[in-house]
């Protein structure tokens, strides 16, 4: 099973049931509309959402999910425990890259796939990547899409490299998700 990569604020808003799809840019050297999808209809990904380790004692482990502050005790699985144990598991370590499959809360099942480019999200994408109005309303429903047009677009630049911003409007797959399986 292949596994995505969210940050903390993306993994607090699939866990909370608020962001239903994601965006990633088709190709880093070139924009190739023929380029194949990473991802499928159909697959199921386990949630890759950075995590801090807390405490370490024997073959169990205190960590801290980063989305929400979640703590739990867990095992360390079985493949960390030979006479080597990898670089990142160390008590204080965050991984901001994101936890083991042992370690994931969520399981996502893709349901639909299309590229487009950046700049032709409308507002039931902004919504569904996680972007709401904080006072809905008190607003004008054109107030509310301008400002989750706004926060978007400071979203995406936010984590986006150079060259893919916003006013690059680079081609991306947009992934629509549904979770499968969640713990919390």
């Amino acid at each position: 099973m292949k596994y995505i990569i969210m940050n903390k604020e993306m993994s607090g808003l699939i866990l909370n049931n608020k962001k239903t799809e994601t965006r990633r840019v088709v190709g880093e050297v070139e924009v190739d509309i023929f380029k194949c999808p990473k991802y499928k209809v159909g697959e199921e990904l386990w949630l890759r959402e950075p995590i801090k380790i807390i405490k370490i004692n024997n073959d169990k482990m205190t960590i801290e999910y980063k989305s929400d502050k979640e703590i739990r005790e867990l095992e360390i699985p079985e493949r960390f425990l030979s006479k080597e144990r990898p670089k990142w598991l160390k008590e204080g370590k965050s991984i901001p890259n994101g936890c083991s499959k042992e370690m994931s809360r969520a399981i996502l099942r893709i349901t639909k796939v299309k590229s487009e480019n950046l700049q032709d999200i409308d507002d039931m994408g902004i919504q569904a990547e996680g972007i709401r109005a904080p006072i809905p309303n008190m607003w004008s429903e054109n107030t509310r899409k301008e400002y989750r047009k706004r926060e978007w677009i400071k979203l995406w630049n936010k984590v986006s490299k150079n060259g893919f911003k916003w006013g690059d409007n680079p081609m991306v797959f947009v992934y629509k998700f549904k979770v499968l399986k969640k713990e919390k």
